[in-house]
């Protein structure tokens, strides 16, 4: 730029310091031949594009003068305003295109204007090389501010760089651990289809199970029902049966006490013959109510609900009458066959409650077992509320408190599964007491007691536990003597033995006798 602008203050000074001849023969040298002349130039034509005619032929001449190649065909068309424009721009005239005094002035090579012109060049070009230095510093701080420029969008650079490989690794750590996490959804929901086929195949089994709860349920009913008829039929055996019973144990009770008073003929001191006779006294008084009970239990079979309402009807016949002496006592003696009947019925019901217990149990449902115990239960101690001396149902009650002591324990409620079997035994040594005689309540007393034994053992109070199980083997032990051939008794005491053993050597939870059950009437 330096030498562009030496050259032209070189060229500018050699116009202006140089005589005309001088001047024109620099301008001679500098310019081609033209063909436009102050004689030939146009009168100063204003000429642009989309015009035509001689004028803008002798422009296009004057333009070829100066280097353009342009057809002379008289028509200001696009490529003469071109070559108009680049010829304005290399005289340092404004590039507008069109052709104005001016214009024609520096084609035609007028050496007035030619000087001005490179005067203003000469001009242009000294304010410019005035002080290079200053131009050199001005370069270096632009330089300098360029360098600092870069610098800091290098190290914006290098930041966004950075970044981005942050970025990048974030995002390979992301498709890892997505990666991952499909493969844990995939486990999940490959043990999700295994849950719902276990689920389906659980479902199926428990519809098989209610199916057979339903047909077991239906056969209660139907066994419940053929139970009522077959009970209806046998009534009348029955009732025959018991008062030949009853009739029997009168006569042993009085054949006993006739024994009794051969006997006492042959004791030797008066106290022998009292204990003797209180001892007959009382096994006959014990005879004669339980003749009492079956006579009550015999008359109850004797009625049927339509024989309590057939009584019903006789009392309002007897009413109508007028005789209501006479339809008082029918009203009475039906009140009681209805008592006998609903209690009969309440029994048998009581019963059911067990038998539906048992399968419950059977099957693991115990919470629907206990609940099935507790019904049977609370029927069972309202009959034994009702007749206190009914034995059959107080031991009804006995059993029912067993079956619910053995489903707390299954579900490892020890504590209220030994309130249970004590309830059962306080029951059990009231009908040993009751009938000191009979083997069946006297066992009863003795399981129960090696019920209560094995909890204690399990909840740690062995000592208890020893004491419960040597009264057992005591009452087990005088009942054989009694029944030395009966070999379910045998069985007890080996039973109640071995428990003993096992907890005076071996301190083991688990004892008493498993095999021997309560039976049930």
């Amino acid at each position: 730029m330096a030498i562009k602008a030496v050259i032209s203050i070189s060229f500018a000074l050699a116009l202006i310091f140089a005589s005309p001849g001088e001047a024109k023969d620099i301008t001679d040298t500098s310019a081609p031949n033209t063909s436009i002349t102050c004689a030939s130039k146009p009168e100063q034509a204003h000429l642009k594009r989309g015009e035509t005619g001689s004028d803008v032929s002798v422009l296009q001449n004057a333009l070829n003068d100066h280097g353009a190649h342009l057809t002379v065909d008289g028509i200001f068309g696009r490529h003469t305003e071109k070559a108009v424009k680049d010829f304005q721009a290399q005289s340092g005239l404004a590039t507008t295109g069109e052709v104005d005094s001016r214009t024609w002035s520096v084609l035609a090579g007028d050496p007035e204007r030619e000087l001005g012109t490179a005067k203003q060049v000469a001009e242009k070009a000294n304010a410019q090389a005035v002080n290079p230095t200053e131009q050199v510093a001005s370069l270096n701080s632009a330089l300098d501010e360029a360098n600092a420029q870069r610098a800091e969008l290098q190290t914006k650079l290098d930041e966004a760089t950075s970044e981005l490989d942050s970025a990048k690794q974030a995002a390979e750590k992301a498709n890892a651990e997505r990666a991952e996490l499909q493969i844990k959804l995939d486990e999940a929901m490959g043990e999700l289809d295994s849950a719902k086929q276990a689920a389906e195949k659980w479902k199926a089994q428990r519809a098989e199970l209610q199916t057979k709860l339903d047909e077991a349920t239906s056969q209660l009913d139907s066994a419940k029902r053929a139970a009522e008829k077959a009970n209806a039929q046998r009534a009348e055996l029955q009732t025959e049966l018991d008062k030949t019973k009853s009739e029997v144990k009168v006569a042993q009770a009085q054949l006993t006490l006739e024994q009794r008073s051969a006997q006492r003929a042959q004791l030797q001191t008066s106290a022998e013959l009292q204990t003797e006779l209180g001892k007959a006294k009382s096994e006959l008084k014990a005879a004669q109510a339980e003749l009492a009970v079956e006579k009550a239990n015999a008359q109850c079979h004797m009625f049927s609900p339509g024989l309590a309402a057939a009584t019903i009807k006789a009392g309002d016949l007897r009413m109508a009458q007028g005789h209501a002496v006479a339809a008082l006592k029918w009203y009475r003696d039906g009140l009681a066959g209805a008592d006998c009947v609903a209690k009969a019925w309440q029994q048998n019901l009581s019963l059911s409650y067990g038998k539906v217990g048992d399968v419950l149990k059977t099957q693991g449902k115990f919470a629907e077992a206990l609940k099935s115990y507790r019904d049977g239960l609370a029927i069972a101690e309202h009959l034994a509320k009702s007749d206190p001396a009914n034995l059959v149902w107080q031991r009804d009650v006995s059993i029912s408190y067993n079956k619910i002591g053995d489903v707390l324990k299954q579900e490892g409620n020890l504590a209220e599964a030994l309130n249970a079997y004590e309830e059962s035994l306080a029951i059990s040594d009231r009908l040993a007491k009751a009938d000191s005689g009979n083997i069946d309540r006297q066992r009863d007393l003795a399981i129960g007691q090696g019920r209560v034994a094995r909890v204690l053992a399990e909840t740690g109070d062995a000592s208890r536990a020893i004491d419960m199980l040597q009264q057992g083997r005591a009452i087990i032990v005088r009942l054989k003597e009694q029944s030395p051939n009966n070999d379910q008794l045998s069985e007890d005491l080996v039973e109640f033995d071995d428990g003993i053993e096992k907890l005076e050597h071996a301190n083991i939870s688990k004892i008493g006798p498993a095999k021997p059950t309560q039976t049930e009437p």
